[in-house]
């Protein structure tokens, strides 16, 4: 999975950190929050952030990154755990650790992200659902039983290599429409990923283009799905196969609402999956973690009862006479996560401000030693007598040696893992971290 590793680079206006639960404004704030200070633009850029921190703890799609990220966590613990020798070389990959199809569901879930870059497109030559069968050898193998991938490829500017439509621009385009038509955002002309709804619906079924909000209907349902991008497609196609797009208002949210009652079989799985998923990256009885393992969870199930109840609830935004006090409705509903301002200053619950902790973890176990610990910025800034920028940089595990643990440390001991010899056998250069 391409997962996005948690490191607040210096931004233009606003980002969202997907399962870390950080919003970072360029605004600067205050003590206490005021939204009517917001004006139009700081309201877009927030606006189109929340939107992601909702689809995170109210989507099957969301509930999943949770669970992906436990998994990969146990994977790296069991290696190391089941390694004869004391000497572990970093990073470890999936494939290291000899459990049958780990890299498989790995690519698996590479495959469903689809492409998220940003590109300005001039046109579109096609649009195609193929079976990709060299993904499918690659993460199958070669089973007999195994189903065959399809991907939505959208061919534009005469070009051989198609952008592949899947959960991330199913994400961003879903946040950019909400943004857009309800906030006043500055218009995204030939954008990808900003416009590949649009361009899926322009492709199969123009009528849609008339109504943004049932783009944004549609898009939320296909979140509850794994295969975001091809729920999308199937879910537009359909539309336009059975006329339903020309349906009136209420009939066509009626036909959106019993599509979604179709997914919550699977929604539920994801949820009991995510839940089980905190409980291994949060431990409740390791400092640090305990608070924030109780407010992610609460973070999640006020998501899952709310969705439950009030069905396409994000789409809702667009049948209220004032969108901002609907959003501060769903504020007061879900509270917020992590707000970072533009002088670097902290807002939010108590316990959200180390959801970051088991990433920069699972970072240290999984990826190339880059400038080290990822989490060196919140260690000066909790002034922990323990920082040693030189330590924390090559050798982060060594904190655990020491009296005093930083929160790394507490998962190296707290999961006996402080009695291996730990090197990187591989390193990337990153921009200092800053927060």
């Amino acid at each position: 999975m391409k997962r996005k590793e948690f490191k607040l680079q210096q931004i233009e206006e606003g980002a969202y950190y997907p399962g870390v639960f950080i919003i970072k404004l360029k605004k600067k704030l205050h003590e206490n929050i005021q939204y009517d200070d917001f004006d139009d633009e700081d309201w877009q850029t927030f606006v189109h952030e929340y939107v992601h921190f909702l689809q995170d703890i109210s989507t099957g799609h969301g509930y999943l990154y949770f669970f992906f990220k436990s998994q990969l966590l146990n994977l790296a613990m069991y290696y190391i755990n089941h390694k004869s020798s004391v000497d572990i070389d970093l990073p470890i990959h999936t494939e290291d650790t000899g459990i049958e199809n780990a890299s498989g569901k790995e690519m698996l879930l590479d495959f469903y992200e689809g492409d998220s870059h940003l590109f300005h497109f001039h046109h579109i030559n096609c649009i195609t659902l193929e079976n990709d069968q060299v993904s499918t050898e690659l993460i199958f193998g070669q089973s007999n039983l195994k189903p065959v991938l399809q991907s939505v490829n959208i061919y534009y500017d005469d070009r051989g290599d198609p952008y592949q439509f899947g959960n991330e621009c199913v994400i961003e385009s879903m946040a950019y429409l909400i943004e857009h038509h309800l906030f006043g955002a500055e218009e995204q002309v030939n954008q990808f990923p900003y416009n590949t709804c649009e361009v899926i619906c322009r492709e199969l079924c123009p009528g849609l283009l008339e109504k943004p909000e049932r783009i944004v209907m549609i898009a939320e349902i296909a979140l509850m799905y794994e295969d975001c991008g091809k729920a999308f497609y199937n879910i537009v196609h359909h539309c336009a196969k059975n006329d339903i797009w020309n349906l009136m208002d209420d009939d066509f949210k009626d036909f959106c609402i019993r599509s979604t009652m179709t997914t919550f079989g699977v929604f539920d799985t994801a949820y009991r999956k995510a839940l089980k998923g905190i409980d291994v990256l949060f431990p409740q009885k390791f400092p640090y973690t305990t608070t924030t393992n109780m407010q992610l969870k609460v973070f999640l199930e006020c998501g899952h009862n709310y969705r439950q109840n009030n069905k396409l609830f994000i789409s809702d935004a667009f049948k209220r006479s004032d969108p901002k006090e609907y959003f501060k409705h769903l504020i007061n509903q879900f509270d917020i996560p992590m707000l970072i301002d533009g002088n670097g200053d902290h807002y939010g619950k108590e316990g959200v401000q180390n959801i970051p902790i088991a990433d920069a973890f699972l970072s240290l176990l999984t990826e190339p030693s880059g400038e080290g610990c990822s989490l060196q910025s919140f260690c000066m800034e909790s002034k922990l007598e323990c920082f040693d920028k030189n330590m924390c940089t090559f050798s982060p595990w060594r904190h655990s040696e020491g009296n005093e643990l930083c929160p790394i440390a507490v998962y190296f001991k707290g999961y006996g893992l402080d009695k291996k010899n730990y090197k990187w056998k591989e390193t990337k250069i990153n921009k200092p971290i800053t927060i």
